[in-house]
């Protein structure tokens, strides 16, 4: 629903309150670069809102991950998962906005259902990156700023679980709603009264599901997940 502007607001500021949601939503489009999908990749749709100057604005990005972790594996054993988060990039402008960067970007993993969780390492990636795995889940956090316009590559995620007794052991990202996120940043852009940080947050839509390891019987070596269309 449209909020009502307050006729004591200043001219200059019910055009950028008009304009920067047009703008903002924009800085949200992170495009993952032409080039080769590795087996097993998923594609994950981000559901995002952010709010400027008391005005809601939502819309979607989408990302890639590529998975991988044994197909199956015996009860008790150790299993290894790794997401592999493919190249995307930051948009350097848009309506005459520019962007000048994202920073304080968080993606959130669950620990993977159907095991016991050990530890897990960040690794690779074009930006630095810390790894917290308190709390039933592993958040993956980079500080940035990364610019406009620019390319990048989060680090992958090396996850260690024990697998249960049975069923099969499961990974994805985390959110159900822009309350309960799986993915938190801060874009930078360019207003009409100076640079303006806007709070993101965003959920998966529909929920993907990265791999998918069976337990019961012999130990299988870890193999690609098979395409995702998720």
């Amino acid at each position: 629903m449209e909020k009502k502007i307050m006729k004591s607001i200043p001219s200059v500021g019910i055009r950028v309150l008009a304009a920067a949601p047009v703008a903002l939503a924009a800085t949200w489009c992170l495009a993952s670069p032409a080039g080769a999908v590795p087996q097993g990749t998923t594609t994950i749709t981000w559901q995002c809102q952010g709010t400027v100057f008391g005005v809601d604005q939502t819309s979607t990005l989408t990302a890639q991950v590529a998975g991988d972790a044994p197909t199956s594996a015996a009860g008790g054993s150790a299993v290894t998962i790794k997401l592999t988060p493919l190249a995307t990039a930051v948009p350097a402008s848009s309506n005459g906005f520019n962007v000048n960067n994202i920073h304080d970007l968080q993606v959130i993993t669950p620990y993977p259902a159907g095991a016991t969780f050990v530890s897990a390492t960040a690794s690779g990636g074009s930006v630095a990156a810390t790894i917290d795995t308190s709390g039933g889940k592993i958040a993956l956090n980079v500080a940035g700023p990364i610019a406009g316009g620019a390319s990048f590559t989060l680090p992958a995620e090396t996850i260690n679980v024990t697998a249960g007794a049975s069923g099969s052991i499961t990974s994805t990202y985390a959110g159900t709603s822009y309350a309960d996120a799986g993915m938190t940043l801060t874009s930078n852009v360019d207003t009409v009264l100076g640079p303006l940080d806007v709070p993101i947050s965003c959920y998966p839509d529909p929920k993907p599901t990265f791999t998918t390891t069976t337990i019961g019987g012999a130990a299988a070596p870890g193999v690609a997940q098979p395409p995702k269309t998720n």
